[in-house]
């Protein structure tokens, strides 16, 4: 009985460390893969249309299901549309009500 709770032990340590990412800023696509990066911006481009960066990289935004970085947590509404403008909806988290959107 001792074995088998030091090796229940052993497993969670090993496992506990794996699961959380240093990193809050991340970008989620919807090919369910997710990339890290130090800083995540979405800013206009010199045409007007949004453009989403990783760190140096560009991600096209119609590839992403949400991001999250310094200024929120957004969402990709183009779904939700009915033309093919692709937009971002910020979560906004208002005491223990569901979560809330707003569009930028």
């Amino acid at each position: 009985m001792k074995k088998l709770l030091l090796g229940v032990m052993a497993c969670f340590a090993m496992t506990s460390r794996a699961q959380v990412h240093e990193s809050k800023n991340f970008i989620y696509l919807y090919s369910d893969s997710v990339i890290y990066a130090k800083d995540v911006k979405l800013r206009p481009d010199f045409s007007g249309y949004l453009q989403l960066r990783a760190d140096s990289r560009k991600v096209p935004t119609e590839q992403v299901k949400f991001f999250s970085n310094a200024d929120g947590f957004f969402a990709n509404t183009k779904r939700f549309n009915f033309g093919s403008i692709t937009s971002f909806s910020e979560r906004i988290i208002e005491g223990v009500t569901l979560p809330k959107y707003r569009t930028v």
